[in-house]
Formats: structure tokens, C-alpha cells, sequence
């Protein structure tokens, strides 16, 4: 599992082109890599907003960061209602966002008598955050599956294109197979390296061992 996610990220280096950063100068020299690839954001149930979360990671020396938000790609309009950034992040939340990126980068609108701040897609996050050779910010997804109705199989996808909704299956084994089947799919449809794994292996009261083992697409 470990070289196949060193492997991956190479490779998601390599193609970092599609997000339009200059893969690193220092690619063809083994060099390990700083990054999170499981961050969830104020698009599903995190805490902060994206740029916000970006911003933390870059000033950290962090070299990469994907934001795997569940069952959702940050290339759309979105609008949430604005007390939710302080439900979730603290009554300082709004303050300290405006006084990073400024009065005019905040959008909102009022929609029946309450605010709404429009969530910032990752094309506009990028050019803030991104560096050649620094920090890369890739495009991935937490798909949040759920088995026999009460069992919770969440699996990343990291440098999709697409979002790809939760496949299910009759149990846990089949929908972590099923999906990670999904995630190769595209890989393949669109020639593009897209590295799938199961997020949460901790979930014991969901996965156990022995299913992490029948499942030939987790290895």
C-alpha cells in the first residue's frame, strides 16, 4: 500500500500540468513529500472554508493538499447560510476569513431575510495558493458509501476529474470494491492517474481486517 501511494503521488506530480502548476523541478530525484490527502472543508461537514484550510497547510511547508470533501467536488456554485462558519468554527470564523483574503473576496447575497456567502471553487482557490515547486493543491473526493445500512465505507479518490457517487453493493467487501472499481474507471477513461484508497480502516465497528484483505482492489 505504501509504495503504491508513493507511486501515486509521483505521479500526481507529474500531472500536476491539468492544474496548471509546473510539475516539480526535483520529480525525477526520490524525495518525500509533506501533504494531507483527507481534509473536509465547509463544502460538506468540515469546518472552515477552503482557502482558509489551504492557506493553514501552505504556511506549514506542507508540500500538497487535497481537499476530500464528502460525495462533493468544489467546481460549482454554492451558497450556505452564514452562520454556519461560526456554528462550526468559532464566532471569530467570519472576521478571521475576511482579514485574510479581504472585504472584496467575500461574496453574499440575502436570500429570505438571512445572509449567504457563496463557497469559493477550487479553479479560484488555486491561483491564490498554489507555487510552482511549493504547494499543490489536487482535486479529490471522500466517497461516503454506507453498507447494510448502518456500516460506513468512506473511500478516497484523489486527482479525479469527476465526481463519483457512491456505488453500494450487498456489503462492506462489495461496496469498497465497487468503488474503488469506479475510481479506476475513470482513471482509465480519462488517462489520468487518479489514486483510490479506504479512508477510516480505524472504522472497526464497520471494517475488520479480514475485509481489507478480500478486497483485491485495496492492495
Amino acid at each position: 500500500m505504501l509504495q503504491k501511494l508513493l507511486l501515486s503521488l509521483s505521479l500526481l506530480s507529474l500531472a500536476s500540468a491539468c492544474a496548471n502548476v509546473q510539475a516539480p523541478s526535483k520529480a525525477s530525484k526520490p524525495r518525500w513529500l509533506k501533504g494531507n490527502l483527507h481534509t473536509h472543508s465547509l463544502w460538506s461537514d468540515g469546518s472552515d472554508f477552503p482557502e482558509m484550510i489551504a492557506d493553514w497547510y501552505a504556511k506549514r511547508d506542507y508540500d500538497f493538499l487535497a481537499l476530500s470533501d464528502h460525495n462533493i467536488l468544489s467546481d460549482h456554485e454554492k451558497w450556505i447560510d452564514a452562520s454556519l462558519p461560526v456554528k462550526r468554527g468559532g464566532k471569530d470564523a467570519l472576521a478571521k476569513y475576511r482579514k485574510r483574503f479581504g472585504d472584496a473576496w467575500v461574496e453574499t447575497r440575502q436570500r429570505e431575510g438571512k445572509t449567504q456567502i457563496r463557497l469559493k471553487r477550487l479553479d479560484e482557490i488555486r491561483p491564490l495558493l498554489e507555487k510552482p515547486d511549493q504547494f499543490l493543491m489536487i482535486q479529490s473526493e471522500e466517497i461516503s458509501d454506507i453498507a447494510f445500512g448502518r456500516l460506513y465505507v468512506h473511500i478516497n479518490a484523489t486527482n479525479l476529474l469527476e465526481r463519483i457517487p457512491p456505488q453500494h453493493g450487498k456489503g462492506v467487501r462489495e461496496v469498497i470494491s465497487r468503488n474503488l472499481r469506479a475510481i479506476e474507471a475513470q482513471s482509465r477513461r480519462l488517462k489520468r492517474p487518479i489514486l483510490g484508497h479506504l479512508n477510516h480502516p480505524n472504522f472497526y465497528y464497520s471494517i475488520t481486517a479480514e475485509d481489507l484483505a478480500a478486497v483485491p482492489e485495496e492492495h
